[in-house]
C-alpha cells in the first residue's frame, strides 16, 4: 500500500514514518507543501493520502475538495489538531474518508488507513465523541427508531455494548441486533463506519 503524508512539521513526519515503518507492505512518502503533494499524486498515485489542514501554501481542506472534484482515486484522511465539530464536518463534506486528531494515539492512524483503504468511512473515538452529538438531522437521513437512535448516541459517546445494554435496559443481544439493523439502513460495514455515516447525514 502506498501512503502520502502532506505535512510540514518534520517532527510529525518522522513520527508517522516510524509508525508506518513497522509494516513492510506500506510504502511511505511525504510532502511539505500542496505543490509537492500534487506532484507526488501524479507520480506515485498513493492509495491513501493523509492531509494536515494548515499548510504553507494553502488550506488542506480546500485540497481535499480539489482531490474529490478531480476524481483522484487516492482516499483521503484529514490529520489535524483542529478537531472541532465544524472542521470535521467540513472535511467529510469535502470528501475526506477519515479524520484523525493529532491528539490520538499513533496506532489510530494505522487503523484509519486500514479502514479507508477498505472503502470505509473512519473517525477516531475522540473525534466521534466531539462531533456526533447535537447536530440537526437532514431531510435525507434514513428513518431510525427511537431505540436505534439511542444506541447510536451511546456508540457516539464511545460506550461498550454491555454499557449500552445497561443504559437502555435491554439485553446485549438486542443491542447487537439494533446495530445490525442500523448498519443495513446506512449501508455501513462496521459500527465505527455506521456512526460516521450517521453523523455525516446530519450535516446542515
Amino acid at each position: 500500500m502506498k501512503i502520502l503524508l502532506v505535512e510540514d512539521h518534520p517532527i510529525i513526519v518522522s513520527g508517522c514514518q516510524l509508525v508506518f515503518a513497522q509494516h513492510p507492505n506500506i510504502v511511505f512518502r511525504d510532502a511539505a507543501t500542496l505543490a509537492t503533494a500534487r506532484q507526488e499524486l501524479r507520480k506515485h498515485q498513493p492509495d491513501v493520502t493523509i492531509v494536515d489542514i494548515n499548510l504553507p501554501d494553502g488550506s488542506g481542506l480546500d485540497f481535499v475538495r480539489e482531490l474529490t472534484e478531480s476524481n483522484i482515486a487516492s482516499k483521503v484522511i484529514v490529520f489535524s489538531m483542529l478537531d472541532e465539530p465544524c472542521v470535521v464536518k467540513k472535511a467529510l463534506n469535502y470528501g475526506a474518508r477519515g479524520f484523525v486528531s493529532k491528539f490520538d494515539k499513533p496506532d489510530t492512524l494505522l487503523d484509519a488507513v486500514g479502514a479507508v483503504s477498505r472503502g470505509e468511512t473512519w473517525l477516531s473515538d475522540e473525534v466521534l465523541q466531539k462531533v456526533f452529538m447535537g447536530t440537526a438531522p437532514r431531510s435525507d437521513t434514513p428513518r431510525l427508531t427511537t431505540r436505534q437512535k439511542n444506541v447510536l448516541k451511546c456508540l457516539g459517546e464511545g460506550r461498550y455494548m454491555s454499557e449500552i445494554a445497561g443504559e437502555l435496559n435491554i439485553s446485549s443481544n438486542v443491542v447487537y441486533a439494533e446495530c445490525a439493523a442500523v448498519r443495513k439502513k446506512l449501508k455501513a460495514r462496521t459500527n465505527a463506519e455506521m456512526v460516521a455515516i450517521a453523523m455525516k447525514l446530519q450535516l446542515n
